[in-house]
C-alpha cells in the first residue's frame, strides 16, 4: 500500500526521473521482500517464538508473560512497521497528491473562464508567490482515478487494522488488558481488508476501462462526422 502511495504520487508528481515500468517492479519487489522479512524472522524463530495452540489449531507469537522480548519484537518489529509507518508514508503521500490535484483544478478554472480547450491530460502549473515555476506537472485523468481508489482502499486499511494495532500498543503499555480471544478476534476483523481489497480495485478499474472504450466511440463518431460534412462542403463547392 505504501509502495502504490508512492508510485501514484510519483506518476502525478512528475517532476523527477520517469515514472518506468522497471522502476514501478523494483518498488514492488523492495515492498513484498520487506513485508516477507518482517513476517519471516520471527516465524522462524530468530525475533520471536511461535507457538501452535491446540484450542483454536492456529500458530502465533507466544506471548506469554515469561518471554518479555516476544511483546517488544511485535510492536515494534511488525505491528509498527506495518501500520504506523504504512499510515504515516501514505497518508504524505495522498496529501500531497490532493495538493496538486486541488491547484489542478484552479488552473482547468482559469483555463475554462478563457473558454480554451481541456485535453483529457491536465497542465499543471505550479502556483507560486511571484517565482517562476521549476516543475511543470503533467498526468492523466486515469492517473487521478487510481489515486481515489488507493484512496479508498487505505481508509478500510485503517478502518480494519487501526482495533488491533491500537489494542496491542496499549496493551504493551500496559493500558489494556487483552485477551487471546479478544486479540484473535481484531486479528480476524484486520485480515478482512484483504478481502475487499482486490474487489475494490477490480470494479474501480472496470468501470474506468469501460468509460474509456464509451469515449474512444465518441471520439471516433465526432470524427467521422466532421468528415462527412467536410466532404459535404467540398462536393457541394
Amino acid at each position: 500500500m505504501a509502495a502504490s502511495a508512492l508510485a501514484s504520487y510519483w506518476k502525478i508528481n512528475n517532476s523527477g526521473p520517469a515514472f518506468t515500468i522497471s522502476r514501478a517492479w523494483q518498488m514492488v519487489c523492495t515492498a513484498y521482500i520487506t513485508a516477507v522479512l518482517l513476517m519471516l524472522l520471527p516465524t522462524v524463530g530468530i525475533w520471536a517464538r511461535i507457538t501452535y495452540f491446540h484450542g483454536v489449531g492456529i500458530c502465533m507469537i507466544d506471548f506469554s508473560s515469561e518471554i518479555d522480548t516476544n511483546h517488544i519484537v511485535f510492536l515494534f518489529g511488525i505491528v509498527f512497521p506495518i501500520f504506523f509507518v504504512t499510515i504515516g508514508i501514505t497518508g504524505i503521500c495522498y496529501y500531497r497528491i490532493y495538493q496538486i490535484v486541488h491547484r489542478s483544478s484552479k488552473v482547468i478554472a482559469q483555463h475554462m473562464a478563457q473558454n480554451h480547450q481541456i485535453q483529457n491530460v491536465i497542465h499543471n502549473a505550479e502556483i507560486c508567490n511571484n517565482t517562476p515555476c521549476k516543475h511543470r506537472k503533467t498526468y492523466s485523468r486515469r492517473d487521478v482515478s487510481l489515486a481515489k481508489t488507493l484512496v479508498v482502499i487505505f481508509i478500510l486499511f485503517i478502518m480494519s487494522y487501526a482495533p488491533y494495532a491500537i489494542a496491542h500498543t496499549l496493551c504493551f503499555f500496559n493500558l489494556l488488558d487483552l485477551s487471546f480471544t479478544k486479540s484473535l478476534y481484531l486479528w480476524i476483523v484486520s485480515c478482512s481488508n484483504s478481502i475487499f481489497n482486490f474487489m475494490i480495485f477490480y470494479s474501480r478499474r472496470r468501470r474506468l476501462t469501460i468509460n474509456d472504450k464509451i469515449l474512444r466511440v465518441k471520439q471516433v463518431d465526432t470524427g467521422v462526422t466532421t468528415a462527412m460534412k467536410q466532404l459535404d462542403n467540398v462536393i457541394s463547392h
